[in-house]
């Protein structure tokens, strides 16, 4: 059953929505200085004051970086952008926030993502779970770590972040949960592994990527099996009550569908949505992989041989091989190319980044229209940032790129980055960004 009156609330909001709040044109000029898209006119989000209970607790029982917060997908899952019971697809799903707030709204949810512990993280927040079983396995689950091998990965300097005494413990906490048969008590059990690793080892618990700490070190240096099982155990109970608190809410739920793999390949995409909403990775974009590594090694979710192959994937990589310098051959004539032929002259490798992440945008924004029925809609959210000192206004190229491919641009808003667990300055070639842009399309 689909909760209607909820959905007659929400679309009560949207009307709300809908009004025009313009931006102040100051604050325009000081993000964009010598934006040319006064054909575009941008409004505010206002979704501060439209959802100001829009923050559920299920979007934080795990640190993952640069979450798409909850009031963006929440100001477009409505009738005016969906059917009952409509489809919704994000091919960048991170944290699963779309997927979730589609899936309390009864919308049939569609994930994918190329970073394995993003497909973990999101299916353990959308797939119901036998809670008798969970508390049964819950119940022997210390006894059988006494008695299992410890199952330790293998990966460069592990000792350099993991003292030996807690490698003994993680890895017979590990070996343990792998036994667990039932899929979904599993998953709750890996993600909770997952989000005490940074805790336990010698990096800053609140940095990404890590960064070792002299402050950490110590506090594991004579870290013992009671203080780990302490550890795990906190974690878990939290977990679990906010889990089974947000999943006993859901009435009759579509469990979303999530698939492992890159948004540039057409295979991974399913047909006739209705609605798209995503937010991708920024040009010299955060190593996502690097900051989530610990968590992925630990769990066999990637061998360190493989990581270098994965990063290469990654939409906005900086894994670039020699042979991706015949890509810059083709510049010329591009949407972006004012801008990176001027980096170009400063800096051929960053050029390289910047030239590649929208080549691979535009075969994701093809995927896109191809996955959407007639008239379905389109969201992007994204930011501009700076290479070598050179702004280059994303917005509006993404904007000339989707029209390209077939799309109609209906309107555009801006919203003020918040502090996601994400630093808004992605490296010492780039500078801070202030705001995100959502951009509304259509398949006509």
């Amino acid at each position: 059953m689909i909760n209607i009156t909820q959905r007659r609330i929400n679309d009560k909001f949207n009307e709300e929505f809908d009004i025009l709040h313009k931006v102040d044109p100051k604050v325009l000029a000081a993000q964009d200085k010598g934006s040319t898209m006064s054909q575009y006119p941008l409004e505010e989000l206002r979704h501060k004051s439209l959802f100001p209970n829009s923050k559920r607790e299920i979007h934080s029982i795990f640190r993952y970086p640069a979450k798409l917060i909850p009031a963006i997908p929440l100001s477009y899952l409505n009738s005016k952008y969906l059917p009952d019971e409509g489809s919704i697809l994000d091919p960048f799903v991170g944290s699963g926030t779309v997927l979730v707030e589609g899936q309390v709204k009864g919308y049939k949810g569609y994930g994918i993502d190329i970073n394995p512990l993003s497909i973990l993280l999101t299916k353990v927040k959308t797939t119901p779970v036998d809670w008798n079983l969970f508390h049964s396995i819950k119940s022997e689950f210390w006894s059988s770590v006494i008695e299992e091998d410890p199952d330790i990965p293998v990966f460069t300097n592990i000792e350099y972040w993991f003292e030996p005494q807690v490698q003994e413990v993680l890895g017979k906490i590990l070996n343990a949960i792998n036994q667990i048969s039932n899929e979904e008590s599993r998953d709750i059990f890996r993600l909770c592994f997952a989000s005490i690793i940074r805790s336990m080892s010698n990096a800053d618990p609140i940095v990404f990527p890590p960064v070792y700490s002299d402050k950490a070190k110590k506090g594991n240096i004579n870290r013992s099996f009671q203080s780990i099982q302490a550890a795990f155990d906190e974690r878990l109970d939290y977990i679990v009550k906010t889990l089974s608190n947000h999943l006993s809410t859901l009435v009759a739920p579509h469990i979303p569908e999530v698939k492992l793999g890159s948004a540039t390949d057409p295979r991974v995409y399913p047909e006739n949505l209705d609605l798209v909403i995503t937010s991708p990775p920024y040009i010299n974009a955060q190593k996502y992989l690097r900051t989530t590594k610990f968590e992925l090694f630990w769990l066999g979710l990637l061998h360190e041989r493989d990581k270098s192959e994965l990063e290469r994937e990654f939409i906005g990589t900086e894994r670039l091989l020699r042979d991706d310098y015949s890509l810059l051959d083709n510049l010329n004539g591009q949407h972006w190319s004012p801008w990176v032929s001027k980096i170009r002259e400063v800096d051929e490798y960053r050029a390289l980044i910047a030239h590649k992440y929208f080549l691979d945008m535009g075969v994701t924004f093809e995927n896109i229209y191809n996955s959407l029925k007639k008239n379905g809609k389109f969201i992007l959210v994204m930011g501009n940032n700076s290479i070598r000192g050179i702004r280059i206004k994303n917005h509006e190229i993404m904007i000339e790129m989707a029209k390209d491919t077939g799309f109609s641009f209906l309107s555009g808003k801006i919203d003020p980055i918040q502090q996601r667990y994400l630093s808004t300055k992605r490296n010492e070639t780039a500078d801070f960004m202030r705001f995100e842009y959502v951009l509304i399309f259509s398949k006509d």
